[in-house]
């Protein structure tokens, strides 16, 4: 079998299932591994299973939820004397708060993870803190201190954040529907850090970062925050990362509900028309 019919078997597998039958309500939430697929049965038929055939297997686990599984194949590639690619360290990382209930378990993982990793020699790279810091997301009151490390590890090795970095952040500093409390100024020491600069996408959560920091500026009420966001759409090609059309309607959806509700509160400054970075 060529090294890439494997590593397609576990895409298309899922696609053939969903063709000539009804949506159903557990498919707008989203396709799920099942128990002996195609992808398994190859995987299990192959003479000869590399380094390829594993870590494709593992990313497609992680893909489609079945985290402690990929946890399981993980393993049986360290049994035949295997190193994961960092695609796959990365995909397990992101995976790793799924596999355990306690919040001080997951960071262990993700440590263990990260160890394991570097004893393989596995250099990481900007994905790599970024399931960091996405996986800390769901580990309570842990993740703001090990975030800062994390971040601070980032910088150490010369690695620049993306968006989806700082969208990290905040959403570990930040919680919905709670963004007062517990006082803290990451957004703004976020917008300090990336304001007057271009970002191109390099991470596929680069195009959350605008939205959700939005939300922020509205649950803090601050209407200069907000418009000092929305410059850095008209930076560079910024306003390219802004997402598709629900991620921009989000956007202005809760800028303009902000300047609303301010409106009677607070003299605002008088924007610069909105679409103006299109044109």
């Amino acid at each position: 079998m060529k090294p890439h019919a494997f590593q397609e078997a576990v895409q298309e597998d899922f696609q053939k299932r969903q063709k000539g039958r009804l949506r159903k309500a557990s498919d707008l939430i989203g396709v799920v591994w099942r128990e002996n697929n195609n992808a398994e049965r190859i995987f299990n038929l192959m003479p000869e299973k590399n380094e390829h055939s594993f870590c494709s297997l593992i990313r497609g686990m992680v893909k489609y939820g079945a985290y402690t599984k990929a946890f399981s194949m993980y393993a049986d590639l360290l049994n035949n004397r295997m190193t994961a690619d960092v695609h796959t360290f990365n995909a397990l990382l992101a995976a790793a708060p799924n596999t355990r209930e306690k919040y001080n378990e997951k960071w262990e993982l993700i440590v263990e993870t990260l160890n394991q990793m570097s004893e393989q020699k596995v250099q990481p790279n900007l994905l790599t803190f970024n399931a960091v810091l996405k996986s800390l997301r769901k580990c309570g009151s842990l993740a703001r201190t090990q975030s800062l490390q994390t971040l601070n590890e980032m910088k150490a090795l010369g690695i620049e954040p993306s968006l989806a970095t700082f969208d990290h952040l905040l959403g570990i500093f930040y919680k919905a529907a709670s963004s007062v409390r517990g006082p803290t100024d990451m957004i703004f020491e976020v917008l300090d850090e990336i304001e007057g600069k271009s970002f191109v996408a390099r991470d596929p959560d680069d195009v959350y970062f605008f939205s959700n920091a939005m939300r922020v500026c509205l649950d803090l009420k601050d209407v200069e925050l907000a418009y000092r966001l929305h410059q850095l759409l008209g930076e560079g090609e910024n306003w390219k990362l802004l997402g598709d059309a629900f991620q921009q309607s989000v956007f202005y959806g809760r800028f303009f509900n902000l300047l609303c509700m301010m409106e009677h509160t607070k003299k605002t400054p008088k924007p610069e028309p909105v679409t103006s970075f299109l044109k």
